[in-house]
């Protein structure tokens, strides 16, 4: 629906999908329905988008302003908002970690973004030796996995933010991976 080009799209559930186009908006669909269940607003063009794969009901996005922001889905609303200027667009990937908290990238740099009213922060974890293109974190939550732009793909203890592997996967970048079901592979792209 409406005359943007979707380019982020997944699923919250197994009956609910969100997507995003070049514009602030989110749209939740039931596409087993054909029915358009509702309508987010960011404060402005969405960069990023996910959602908590274990329950359904959480999501972040990530501003052109740089604001990273928690939502309920269910409840069609935005929960918080951390302002921070460092996470650029072209350098910075966002994921679920635990509930209400999210690990985000800039630069080089690993973090942690706490949603808790006033105290809304990310505190930096850990360096990486190189920019970081892409992360996600694995179905069990222990290893976190981030893709550069050197293409290595680098794996970190996801509680104490200790690189325990690099594997060598590409000459170039590394845009996007994925770990498999029972995260003894991964699936890079770039």
């Amino acid at each position: 629906e409406g005359t943007d080009s979707v380019r982020l799209v997944g699923w919250l559930d197994e009956c609910r999908l969100y997507a995003a186009s070049y514009s602030p908006i989110i749209r939740i669909y039931r596409p087993l329905e054909g029915t358009l269940a509702n309508i987010m607003q960011d404060s402005c063009e969405i960069e990023q988008i996910g959602a908590d794969e274990r329950g359904g009901c959480w999501m972040f996005t990530l501003n052109c302003r740089g604001g990273l922001s928690l939502w309920n889905s269910r409840r069609d609303r935005k929960i918080s908002e951390v302002f921070a200027e460092y996470l650029s667009e072209y350098h910075a990937s966002v994921g679920f970690h635990e509930f209400e908290m999210l690990i985000a990238s800039s630069d080089n740099r690993i973090g942690l973004a706490t949603f808790e009213g006033a105290g809304d922060a990310i505190e930096w974890r850990a360096e990486h030796s190189n920019l970081i293109n892409c992360l996600t974190l694995s179905h069990d939550r222990l290893t976190l996995a981030v893709g550069d732009d050197e293409g290595i793909v680098s794996l970190y203890h996801a509680q104490e933010f200790e690189c325990i592997k690099r594997l060598v996967c590409s000459n170039g970048w590394i845009l996007t991976l994925a770990f498999s079901p029972d995260d003894k592979e991964i699936a890079t792209a770039g």
